[in-house]
């Protein structure tokens, strides 16, 4: 008797649901990972020629103080009688609660063009296999997803990084259930027909953390609004 086989699209679904579940092996670019302070952000980064540019804090709210939530870095070339050339730039995102880090975004222009090929397989020997390959127009992809939350038929952008190099990821913490880890790479300004590049953009973001923390300060929030009810419910009413 034969087996009946399963449709190809659901098959592929779920081999690539299968594929998605395991974890970048690293979380790391130029140096800098996922789960730093910024304290070795900025020991890093300055040792590389970077500059703070910019800077953005959570405010000090729910018992907790100020703290970085956003850091921006640029690596720029000074050219004698002309403004300097930004060789790169390094966007980093805090959680909310610990400041640490759970998303890099990084972009670096090269002095000479790059063999695409080779920068691909030693993307592949430091992030491992790869989820999605966007061709020449699109990104190389390393994506993780929770394996008891995850269905067939859920669409998986919701765990894509965002775009633009933003480093703020501010739904609620519900919205990234799904979501482990995910790195992206870009290469961009080609040459010899897309055998060559000339720009990196990397980007990592570390869904779990972020959600665990995020999860952490909504719960806050709400305990602090249910004290200031139950202190408004102590009041005595109006006379009427």
């Amino acid at each position: 008797m034969l087996k009946r086989s399963l449709p190809f699209a659901l098959l592929l679904s779920l081999t690539a649901a299968a594929h998605a579940q395991k974890s970048p092996a690293v979380m790391e670019t130029l140096g800098i990972k996922i789960g730093d302070t910024p304290a070795q952000i900025d020991k890093v980064l300055t040792g590389l020629g970077y500059k703070l540019v910019a800077k953005e804090d959570y405010v000090a709210r729910l018992g907790m103080p100020a703290r970085p939530q956003r850091r921006e870095y640029q690596n720029l070339v000074p050219r004698p009688g002309m403004l300097p050339n930004e060789k790169g730039y390094v966007k980093v995102g805090f959680t909310q609660q610990t400041s640490t880090v759970e998303a890099i975004a990084r972009r670096e222009r090269f002095d000479q063009p790059v063999s695409r090929a080779e920068m691909e397989k030693a993307l592949i020997a430091k992030y491992g296999p790869i989820t999605k390959h966007g061709g020449q127009l699109g990104p190389l992809e390393w994506m993780s997803l929770e394996s008891n939350r995850y269905k067939p038929n859920d669409s998986p952008d919701i765990c894509k990084v965002a775009v633009a190099g933003n480093v703020n990821y501010n739904r609620f913490a519900s919205s990234y259930e799904m979501c482990r880890q995910t790195v992206a790479v870009m290469l961009t300004e080609s040459s010899n027909q897309g055998a060559e590049f000339r720009v990196m953009e990397v980007s990592l973001v570390d869904f779990v953390a972020h959600s665990r923390e995020a999860a952490a300060v909504e719960a806050l929030a709400e305990k602090e609004r249910q004290d200031e009810m139950e202190k408004r419910r102590q009041v005595p009413v109006p006379k009427i």
